[in-house]
């Protein structure tokens, strides 16, 4: 598969080809989004210069934002500390305070809206999207 392909490929061929490159079953749960990453990482060892730079690139970018959290990935939400999330879920309202490191609700912190929005849901959810920022 072309590196051009993996970036518009659906999820359904990115685990096809991650089986056919991996020779095993992909991750259960994992995303699109790391499919390609891990893809694009395998090019990259095979030779392919374009997919090694944006690959790497990724990568690099991911460690400095860990390095820069104290050992915790920053929220990448781009709201200010301080902002208060409200969101109505099954008639009751939940409001969230975010702060530096994450976010906080009921007394306790969470490091991410898809922790929390599991937490309040008891299923796994996509935070970003159960409190609308994603459609």
């Amino acid at each position: 598969m072309a590196l051009l392909d993996l970036t518009i490929a659906s999820r359904k061929k990115l685990i096809g080809e991650w089986r056919r490159v991996f020779k095993c079953r992909e991750p259960e749960k994992a995303g699109a989004k790391v499919f390609r990453t891990c893809l694009q990482v395998q090019l990259e060892r095979q030779g392919n210069i374009q997919a090694c730079n944006k690959a790497h690139a990724k990568l690099i970018s991911r460690l400095k934002r860990h390095e820069a959290g104290n050992g915790a990935l920053a929220p990448l939400t781009g709201l200010s500390p301080g902002t208060e999330l409200i969101r109505s879920y099954r008639g009751q309202t939940y409001t969230v305070t975010v702060q530096d490191t994450g976010f906080e609700w009921n007394g306790a912190h969470y490091g991410s809206l898809s922790e929390l929005a599991t937490r309040m849901t008891g299923t796994r959810r996509s935070g970003p999207k159960f409190f609308g920022f994603k459609s």
